[in-house]
């Protein structure tokens, strides 16, 4: 059984990238499903699930830096991109979900009102020319800065809405990228339900946001979609790379809530040597990572960091 660690966040991190390799490796030793499978002699791959790292121009550098050049055209890369507006609104539930209890300022963000609030400030500090997180969103930038370091045929990059509708297809496509034998999860290729908040029985629902504000927020990120999209358009990805359809509009439609999650899944499914990760999730919070995290490591040949007091998920 692989670890329970998802995102070690090493890249991410000066303090702990400054460790240097040996720091980095060991946080993947001694995962009892693998080591076995050394001793075997079977194939075995380390999965690091640190979805952040999409948003850092500095980790594909850092990892071309201390990934041995020698593994670096094995490196496959899986990113799932969200509509941002309809990510924003997901991730501020989950903040307030996991936040401590005393923490007031990430509690508010459970209410339509303080969404808003923190919405605000945070557009501000955007139109203001502040580090703000809503640049979060300017997925083709990120997507730059990863191909200026690896080759394009690693990378495979997927529509959050279509890997939700099209599931089997969507996994099959990520096994096949990553190299991964199909067979010994067939019976369980479905993405399992996690991160989704309920009150009783019912799913909680998105953030609901004023029409004006959601479309002035939306407008921040249409240039940037249709960068990405023509980006996307471009040959030399995976061999598995599916089309990429644009995004639903987050004001003008329906948005995919997670209770339309749930609803469309039910109706869809009726190496020898150190233990250095050649398969990365990029994705962003709340684009499904947690879930694929947790199929890809009841794969028998996959394995993630192993358990530490001092790695934050």
């Amino acid at each position: 059984n692989s670890s329970n660690i998802k995102e070690p966040d090493f890249f991410l991190d000066k303090k702990k990238y400054s460790q240097g390799p040996q720091a980095y490796v060991s946080l993947f030793a001694g995962a009892p499903k693998c080591e076995e499978l050394t001793k075997k002699g079977q194939k075995r791959y380390y999965i690091d699930a640190s979805v952040k790292y999409i948003f850092n121009r500095m980790v594909p550098k850092r990892m071309k830096e201390m990934i041995p050049a020698s593994l670096h055209d094995s490196l496959r890369f899986v990113a799932v991109f969200r509509e941002p507006v309809d990510r924003d609104r997901s991730w501020a539930g989950q903040k307030a979900k996991i936040a401590d209890e005393d923490d007031e300022k990430m509690k508010e963000l459970a209410t339509d009102e303080g969404y808003l609030r923190d919405l605000k400030t945070r557009m501000d500090r955007f139109e203001d020319g502040e580090r703000s997180d809503i640049r979060n969103g300017f997925y083709e930038l990120h997507v730059a800065e990863y191909l200026k370091e690896f080759k394009r045929e690693q990378f495979l990059f997927l529509n959050f809405d279509t890997m939700i509708m099209n599931e089997t297809d969507s996994l099959t496509r990520i096994m096949n990228h990553l190299g991964l034998d199909l067979e010994p999860i067939r019976d369980i290729l479905k993405l399992p339900q996690v991160n989704v908040r309920k009150d009783g029985d019912q799913v909680t629902p998105l953030r609901d946001l004023d029409a004006d504000v959601c479309s002035d927020f939306a407008e921040v990120y249409t240039p940037h979609l249709e960068a990405l999209y023509q980006e996307m358009e471009k040959p030399g990805f995976s061999r598995w790379q599916p089309p990429f359809p644009r995004f639903q509009h987050p004001c003008k439609i329906p948005t995919l809530s997670e209770a339309k999650v749930v609803e469309l899944r039910k109706e869809v499914h009726g190496g020898k040597g150190l233990p250095w990760p050649t398969l990365f999730y990029l994705g962003a919070p709340k684009t499904g990572s947690t879930s694929l995290w947790n199929l890809l490591r009841q794969h028998p040949h996959v394995c993630g960091a192993k358990n530490s007091s001092n790695i934050k998920e």
